[in-house]
């Protein structure tokens, strides 16, 4: 990778060799370090407590025990937005009369 500024350009490409450490390195090249997935039960259906959350007793706002997504953080969630719109609806109007007064 090249990076270009006004005052030149740095190229982005020294790898480390084994053993050596890639923080000393004066322009290191980036890199990308992928480990093994972790089955914290998110996406996974076939996971016992998926539909109860992380099964440690805590509530992530997930499914109701009858299996609906329907919860109050949900419900909360969605009254917010509707709100939202409306006062910004409410806004837009009351700015449009304004400035159609003012002309």
């Amino acid at each position: 990778m090249v990076q270009t500024c006004e005052e030149g350009e740095t190229a982005w490409v020294e790898l480390a060799d084994d053993g050596e450490d890639p923080h000393e390195l004066e322009n290191p090249a980036p890199t990308v370090t992928i480990g093994e997935a972790e089955n914290d039960g998110h996406g996974d259906d076939d996971a016992p407590d998926a539909a109860a959350g992380h099964g440690d007793g805590s509530d992530d706002g997930g499914a109701d025990e009858d299996g609906s997504d329907v919860t109050p953080m949900n419900i909360a969630g969605f009254g917010t937005g509707v709100a939202g719109v409306i006062l910004g609806g409410a806004a837009l109007l009351y700015a449009r009369r304004r400035t159609r007064v003012e002309r």
